[in-house]
């Protein structure tokens, strides 16, 4: 069946139909007409069994049978016979009587197979080319018996046989002249599956999502994904070597063509040209065959000769003729168990043999070996697992030493040519401290192009930071995106300025900045996803090699080329509390999603639509309203979000492929949580305003006793004040009476008591006065400022009455019988100027006096003047009275100021409106 120009066709065993739609009394109805398959009505066709139907871009249809291959077009479908072409192997055009397969390419050329092969219709002219097993004009070709062809949209024909498998021709889209040779291609996996090549294939499918995917269908098989490999990584897998592992333990680049590979049983030339292998052979006085050896190290002398190193011997190789000879020099032997770990060299191309315990400095003209440092540490040497890892001396002149229990650090001084071996500084791992080493173990020491010195360990990446002369370490791991923590090898790319890991699950290329930038393995193209220790390695025009235990692989960086396109991303469901699925159906249109208080506790399940290598598809979400950064969950597609608050939420998630491109925009639900109805606004407001009547009703209440409490005080103020002026009063004139009379009845022999008894008529009197302004002050009913004046005022009357000095008094207001004044402030105001009043009536000899109070915005001003001769201000001449009349002003938190400007004195008191209760 094929659905062209929004029509039905259907192939079946009788003929080819078209399924037709028409309408009457409001029903749809549909019916089937047949197409006859004649180009002209002389034409003979017994078999009309239909296998496949097709179209190309101008609108014509091809239909497969067992009785050939027809053209038709569908702008003539209204013809008596819109056949234009038969072609079957009885006209003799094609080697296929049935066509069971047919792909049209993008240059319009029709593919078809069938049980004779395949036969290639090209335009123009419809020159047709027939391919078979024993044709001249294929190569590669696997079967004969095609069952299923696709044209894919970068221009690759896929051909599937009915017992071979699949294949494919590359590149299909230029015109090809008929004489050319067309290459059929296997499929290389990364895994072994037997139906690839034995599987009889039914059906192609292009993915949609992701560019170069290719979906297969197999009558047996199941299906198979597809994936090009576009990373421009080249591999070997030492298939052809002579010897019989592909472990690689060392690598160098000679030149373009030369790769020296070293393996645990030998050391191999490789000419990348010829394909070919040379293995190096030992000289004739060397005990142990070199070809049996673990090759430990590999580097290339100043003078670009190979030097490589087994466990005891060093050896330079030489080609003579067709043979490459190995000439052994024999390392040195001053530490028990010593042997050699490697082989590096620093940026002047200086050669550095790193044993177990030591370290030489090698000169290949004169063979000569000079120690640069030994391990001094007797424990240390009798520790079998302790060892020296690897050395590096960096482009300041200090050198670093790795080893597998922590690093040693020699930095090297401006007065110095060397460090000084005999103290280094020895860092380790501390559990408890974060800016410690990773982990003890160090594989490799690598430098960047920023000079940063970088560790990779047997758990992670380690940078050291420089501060303040001091260093400390910054440490990352899968948590940054690394691939794997085991890193066995670090080269910086000078260009870009990101590190090339390699690790024991991939490649991982890293930015300095503390992020995996991608993560490559095997499905890559790699040699496989484990890699080994000091098999690394960085050609002068870039191009790095990493070794591991499948071979090798080799890349220059700019060419690796990313899959640009991002997955798309899908929220597949929300669970809530564990067992409740949300039906996301009824929120596709607005996206936002409104539950229960009860349900703050969810899953959200989520993937990414992404073909190539969907197990490295990476994750990222955020739930705006609880995250404010993004959250990298790796390859998990599923959050869990527990008793979340009462809020409005957005729930973001964003997916990567496999080369961590993301998608900008993701894919988002909002989800709002309703708050329990004691957490909704309305019952907080009833709660508010039922608290503020229970407290207004309790302040009302305290009000009312609070006035109580004051009335009651004032009537017993009241009570008191008249008691007390009755009482007291009384007494005291009794009192002042009896003395009197005492007085004068005193004898002339008794005269000497007369001083006592004028003491207590004058005691008596002060009492009374002193009483009598106490009382005053308590009754309630003269608490008012305009009281207040008017007291100061009487008193200011009475004591300047009939001594010659005339008291003057201002006006005051009605307004401040309305300004309270406490007690204790009244009392202090009216002693203050009674005694300003007796100094000046005692000291001034003064004429006139005048009392004002002036009312101003925030306080209120009482002022005394009198026009005496004044005192001085230079604070000789102050008494006891001035200092009195300070201390009740400071008691009541006002402001005294006496001043003389010798013609008289003015006494001014500022009395705060706050302060007056």
């Amino acid at each position: 069946m094929k659905i062209l120009e929004g029509n039905i066709w259907v192939g079946t065993g009788s003929g080819l139909h078209k399924m037709v739609e028409t309408v009457m009394a409001g029903k749809t109805h549909f019916s089937f007409i047949r197409i006859p398959l004649k180009s002209n009505p002389e034409d003979t066709i017994t078999d009309k069994y239909i296998h496949v139907i097709t179209s190309d871009t101008k609108k014509q249809l091809w239909v497969g049978s067992n009785a050939g291959l027809f053209k038709l077009d569908l702008k003539q479908m209204t013809t008596p016979n819109p056949v234009l072409v038969w072609f079957s192997k009885k006209n003799n055009r094609l080697s296929n009587t049935s066509v069971t397969a047919i792909a049209i390419d993008q240059s319009g050329n029709v593919w078809t197979g069938g049980r004779n092969g395949i036969d290639l219709i090209s335009y123009p002219g419809e020159n047709i080319r027939n391919l078979s097993v024993s044709g001249s004009l294929q190569r590669g070709m696997a079967s004969n018996l095609v069952s299923v062809l696709f044209s894919a949209s970068n221009g690759d024909l896929w051909i599937g046989y009915a017992d071979r498998g699949i294949q494919v021709v590359r590149n299909t889209t230029p015109s090809r002249p008929v004489s050319d040779t067309i290459s059929f291609e296997r499929i290389n996996t990364v895994s072994t599956i037997s139906t690839l090549s034995k599987g009889n294939a039914i059906s192609f499918y292009e993915d949609r999502i992701t560019n170069g995917v290719i979906w297969t269908g197999f009558n047996a098989g199941g299906v198979v994904r597809l994936v090009p490999v576009t990373k421009n990584f080249i591999t070997n897998n030492l298939t052809a070597s002579p010897l019989p592992s592909p472990f690689v333990t060392t690598i160098i680049k000679q030149n373009d063509d030369n790769i020296w590979i070293g393996t645990p049983s030998g050391l191999l030339s490789y000419n990348r040209s010829t394909k070919k292998y040379i293995l190096v052979s030992p000289s004739n006085h060397v005990e142990k065959p070199v070809n049996e050896e673990y090759i430990n190290g590999l580097v290339l002398s100043r003078d670009n000769k190979v030097i490589f190193g087994t466990g005891k011997y060093l050896y330079k190789v030489t080609k003579i003729n067709d043979r490459m000879i190995a000439s052994p020099t024999e390392l040195p032997d001053d530490i028990d168990g010593n042997s050699l770990r490697t082989i590096v060299t620093d940026n002047a191309g200086n050669i550095y043999i790193v044993m177990l315990y030591s370290i030489y400095k090698f000169d290949p003209v004169l063979n000569v070996f000079t120690p640069v440092m030994r391990i001094q540490d007797q424990n240390k040497l009798k520790d079998r697992s302790f060892y020296l890892s690897c050395y590096y001396i960096d482009l300041s002149g200090n050198h670093w030493l790795g080893t597998s229990g922590g690093l040693e650090y020699f930095p090297k001084t401006s007065t110095q040519a060397t460090p000084d071996f005999t103290k280094p500084v020895s860092y380790i791992h501390q559990q408890q401290d974060t800016n410690s080493l990773r982990n003890q173990s160090i594989l490799c020491i690598a430098e960047d192009k920023n000079q940063n010195i970088w560790l990779g360990t047997m758990n992670g990446l380690t940078r050291v930071v420089v501060e303040k002369g001091k260093n400390r370490f910054l440490n990352y791991s899968t948590l940054n995106g690394l691939k794997n923590n085991v890193i066995y090898a670090i080269i910086p790319d000078q260009k870009t300025g990101h590190l090339w890991l390699s690790t024991n699950n991939g490649l991982t290329e890293f930015d300095p900045n503390g992020i995996a930038v991608a993560n490559y393995d095997v499905h890559d193209g790699l040699q496989s996803n484990e890699f080994n220790s000091y098999a690394s390695y960085k050609a002068p025009d870039g191009e790095m090699f990493f070794g591991g235990i499948e071979g090798y692989t080799s890349f220059y960086p700019e060419q690796i080329k990313l899959d640009l396109t991002p997955p798309l991303i899908s929220i597949t469901s929300i669970i809530l509390n564990g067992n409740r699925l949300v039906n996301l159906a009824e929120y596709q249109q607005s996206n936002t999603i409104d539950l229960k208080y009860k349900d703050n506790s969810f899953t959200v399940n989520f993937i990414g639509l992404h073909y190539a290598d969907p197990q490295k598809n990476q994750y990222a979400y955020r739930l705006e309203g609880f995250q404010s950064d993004w959250i990298y969950s790796g390859s998990s597609t599923q959050v869990n979000f527990s008793q979340l608050p009462p809020g409005n939420y957005v729930f973001k998630v964003k997916a990567a492929n496999s080369d961590g491109i993301y998608n900008s925009e993701g894919a988002m639900f909002v989800i709002n949580i309703k708050p329990p109805f004691y957490k909704t606004i309305w019952f907080y407001l009833i709660i508010a305003v039922f608290i503020a009547g229970v407290l207004w009703g309790l302040h009302k209440y305290r009000l009312s006793m609070k006035l109580e409490q004051v009335k009651e005080v004032e009537k017993i103020r009241r009570a008191t004040a008249a008691d007390f002026h009755d009482e007291l009063g009384h007494k005291l004139t009794i009192i002042s009476w009896f003395a009197e009379i005492l007085k004068n009845k005193i004898g002339i022999d008794q005269k000497e008591l007369r001083p006592h008894l004028d003491k207590i008529i004058d005691t008596s009197g002060t009492l009374y006065h002193t009483m009598k302004d106490m009382l005053w002050a308590m009754d309630p009913d003269k608490d008012s400022i305009y009281d207040l004046y008017s007291q100061i005022r009487e008193f200011g009357q009475e004591l300047f009455d009939s001594t010659g000095v005339l008291f003057d008094a201002g006006k005051i207001s009605e307004d401040l019988k309305n300004e309270i004044i406490s007690p204790a402030a009244k009392r202090h105001v009216l002693l203050i100027f009674k005694e300003v009043m007796h100094n000046s009536l005692k000291h001034a000899h003064s004429t006139q006096t005048h009392l004002e109070l002036v009312k101003e915005t925030n306080f209120i001003k009482f002022r005394f003047r009198d026009n005496g001769s004044g005192f001085k201000m230079n604070g000789h001449n102050v008494g006891h009275g001035l200092n009195n009349v300070k201390r009740r002003a400071l008691l009541i938190d006002a402001h005294i100021d006496i001043h003389s400007e010798g013609t008289g004195t003015v006494a001014e008191l500022d009395l705060s409106l706050e302060n007056l209760n």
